[in-house]
C-alpha cells in the first residue's frame, strides 16, 4: 500500500514530495521483485496492479484538494491507476473497452470464465467523488 496518502501534517509541500518519492522508490523495488517471484513462480499468471486514485502531492491539505478545478489535476488526484500483464493475446477480445478499473472485474472474471456475457453489462467508466462528477 505505498506510497500511501499524503499526511497534510503541515510538513510542506516540499517534504511531503520527498516522502511520497521516497516510498515510491520502496513501492518499485517490492513491485520488482514480487513481479520476479509471480513470473518465475506462474509464467502464465496474470498480474494486476490498480489503485483506485493518483497521488495528492503538491497539496497542502484536504481542503485545497477539495477545491481544485483544474482538470490535469483532477485527473492526477482522482484518477485510477492500472497495469495489466495478461498471460496470452485472447485478453483482446475481452478487455479492448478497459479503460479504468470500474469494469476490471466483470472484465477479468469474464476473460477467466471464457463467457462474454459479462461484457454485456459493463458500467459506464466514470468516477464520481465529493460532487464535481466525472473525471474520466
Amino acid at each position: 500500500m505505498l506510497p500511501h496518502h499524503v499526511e497534510f501534517k503541515n510538513a510542506g509541500k516540499d517534504i511531503e514530495k520527498k516522502r511520497y518519492l521516497a516510498k515510491i522508490e520502496e513501492a518499485n523495488l517490492f513491485l520488482k521483485e514480487t513481479i520476479k517471484l509471480i513470473n518465475e513462480k506462474d509464467p502464465s499468471g496474470i498480474i494486476i496492479i490498480a489503485a483506485d486514485h493518483g497521488g495528492w502531492v503538491g497539496i497542502e491539505s484536504l481542503k485545497e484538494m477539495l477545491q481544485i478545478k483544474d482538470q490535469k489535476m483532477l485527473n492526477s488526484i482522482f484518477g485510477n491507476l492500472i497495469a495489466i500483464k495478461w498471460n496470452d493475446k485472447k485478453h483482446i477480445e475481452y478487455d479492448d473497452k478497459l479503460k479504468s478499473n470500474v469494469n476490471l472485474f466483470r472484465i477479468l472474471f469474464s476473460y477467466l470464465g471464457e463467457d462474454k456475457q459479462l461484457l454485456l453489462h459493463l458500467e459506464k467508466d466514470v468516477s464520481y467523488n465529493n460532487g464535481y462528477g466525472s473525471f474520466l
